[in-house]
């Protein structure tokens, strides 16, 4: 069983993989190490690019760096999203993502 599967090191940064829930009472994220996408709770509907800008924002917030060093590479229209992010490595985005695991 392989750990972490929604982090992805390619030669252009690391991919995320993302599930977004939108319209929620709270903003948050969390994962399990065994889940395949990083769950994104955010309050923004999802029309006219407001999710998305709200979901990049919440992940640059997290991982403690600018919007302009992640980019949304797939899924603009869907709940599952995969996210470039070029300015950390797998390993220093799990460790920011760490407080937010949920157990098995």
């Amino acid at each position: 069983m392989s750990l972490f599967n929604f982090l992805e090191q390619t030669d252009s940064g690391v991919l995320i993989k993302v599930f977004v829930k939108p319209n929620q009472k709270k903003q948050t994220l969390f994962f399990s190490s065994t889940d395949a996408f990083l769950t994104i709770h955010i309050r923004a509907p999802p029309n006219k690019g407001k999710a998305n800008k709200e979901v990049l924002k919440l992940l640059a917030k997290t991982l403690d760096i600018t919007t302009g060093a992640i980019t949304l590479r797939s899924g603009h229209t869907s709940r599952n999203k995969i996210f470039l992010v070029t300015s950390l490595s797998k390993e220093q985005i799990l460790e920011r993502f760490l407080p937010y695991q949920q157990a098995n």
